[in-house]
């Protein structure tokens, strides 16, 4: 999710990975908790017991939808593994806890270490393939029934902070 600020319409504008979406002062906006996790886009961070680090962001409530408002949370992204949606070091990715269907980005940990991959799954050879956004990177193939990997939650947008 981009958000930037449009003078003239006295708007924002919030990209997510498929639409742009145009924000007006008349929007309902919830609070959601920053986790004090980090994910990786990238090498791995490490897991820790993630709690709320007492910060709240401003979120449009009918960007979440259809997701439970009470099961949303934003972590902070480290590394580069995702630029190629647009997720840098850096950005805060939003993602309903719990939230686990279909094909699409994901807040994950493998083993000891958390990350944002998207994840695609394949029920009939009961594999999950994890992909970074970044060619520099290869995709990871896993077995479904893994104990090793725990899919923390779906991504549904993010903040992305300009570099420059």
């Amino acid at each position: 999710m981009l958000l930037t600020n449009d003078e003239n319409q006295n708007a924002v504008s919030v990209q997510t990975e498929k639409r742009e979406v145009f924000l007006s002062e008349r929007d309902d906006v919830i609070m959601v908790p920053v986790l004090n996790q980090r994910v990786s886009a990238g090498p791995g961070q490490e897991y820790i017991e993630a709690y709320s680090s007492g910060v709240t962001v401003p979120v449009v409530e009918r960007i979440i939808r259809p997701y439970p408002k009470e099961s949303i949370r934003i972590v902070e992204v480290r590394g580069d593994s995702m630029t190629g949606v647009n997720i840098f070091d850096g950005d805060y990715v939003i993602f309903s806890q719990g939230e686990v269907r279909l094909d699409g980005i994901y807040v994950l940990a493998i083993g000891d270490e958390m990350y944002v991959k998207r994840l695609e799954f394949d029920p009939f050879e009961k594999k999950i393939t994890i992909i970074s956004e970044n060619q520099n990177y290869k995709d990871k193939v896993v077995s479904a029934d893994s104990d090793l990997i725990r899919i923390e939650g779906k991504v549904i947008g993010w903040i992305h902070k300009h570099p420059y």
